[in-house]
């Protein structure tokens, strides 16, 4: 069953003020940031390489497993980008509820997500049957742009519902055809338009790697051994960690939200099924974060 699909579980979080994961404001450090920050591509329209064709990346998965929790995006209040915060009350860390479920604003309904830990190659062209990349580009906590080729971080996938299956459905059916896991695949994954999930669309299935041949296979796409961590992630519950329902209470009561008057206020105890993502109304492309 897919909600039973990987790890879950907090235990009850400390109010941690103002800032923290998902509040928005807080600066991490590059290792950090290698860590807490989520694979997404650029659109079609901004393609470094062909301006209008689907950017394509090229990934390896690390983890057989994803980390699995419903979540919020917290696009609607103005300070908090593209953090995202854990719901309380779906995954039932706080018996008060949800402060965001419980605020009404459209279009920030909990959805059911998936992370996997996966090693990005960066973008990739074809060039004479050979594959050219284009190393990734990071902003550190000083805002300086760096490179940072090979990184290790977190690919987020959504469930989606019924009628609309997301990329975590997808990719699980993948595993199923690969004999359970995802470990030590590698796949280019595509994405077209602005509207489309930044974690791609389309997954086309290239290589299966032992994890003892993980070191060798990145370098001889020119990684560094010396800078490549291909570990599996599994400390899930020190980089996932939820907001307090104070810290989750002032995000809501601290500003004023873009979305707030123009959604029905909902009980902690409304049904969710069904997968409603958020910022499906469709505010632009950086309201959709994965």
């Amino acid at each position: 069953m897919i909600g039973n699909y990987g790890q879950r579980g907090w235990d009850l979080p400390e109010d941690e003020g103002g800032g923290g994961d998902g509040g928005g404001g807080g600066k991490y450090t590059p290792e950090e940031r290698l860590y807490r920050f989520r694979f997404k591509m650029e659109s079609a329209e901004k393609n470094e390489i062909h301006k209008g064709a689907p950017v394509v990346h090229r990934i390896l998965f690390l983890n057989d497993a994803p980390f699995s929790y419903w979540e919020h995006n917290l696009w609607s209040w103005r300070g908090c980008g593209h953090w995202t915060a854990i719901c309380l009350a779906k995954d039932k860390i706080d018996d008060r509820g949800c402060p965001i479920c419980l605020s009404g604003a459209k279009g920030n309904w909990p959805y059911y997500i998936g992370l996997f830990g996966i090693i990005d190659f960066g973008q990739i062209q074809y060039q004479d049957k050979e594959v050219k990349l284009t190393h990734n580009y990071w902003k550190n906590s000083d805002g300086e742009k760096v490179e940072n080729p090979f990184p290790r971080i977190l690919l987020p996938a959504k469930l989606g519902s019924a009628d609309s299956p997301g990329v975590l459905k997808k990719l699980m059916w993948q595993a199923e055809r690969k004999g359970g896991t995802l470990e030590g695949t590698v796949w280019d994954t595509s994405r077209s338009g602005k509207k489309e999930a930044q974690c791609g669309e389309t997954w086309e299935y290239v290589d299966r790697v032992a994890p003892e041949d993980y070191v060798d296979y990145l370098a001889g796409y020119g990684a560094d051994r010396g800078e490549l961590n291909v570990d599996p992630i599994d400390d899930w519950k020190e980089i996932c960690k939820p907001l307090s329902y104070e810290a989750m209470a002032r995000i809501v009561g601290g500003g004023e939200s873009k979305q707030q008057g123009k959604g029905k206020a909902r009980s902690d105890g409304a049904d969710y099924e069904g997968g409603q993502e958020s910022g499906s109304s469709g505010d632009g492309d950086d309201d959709i974060p994965f």
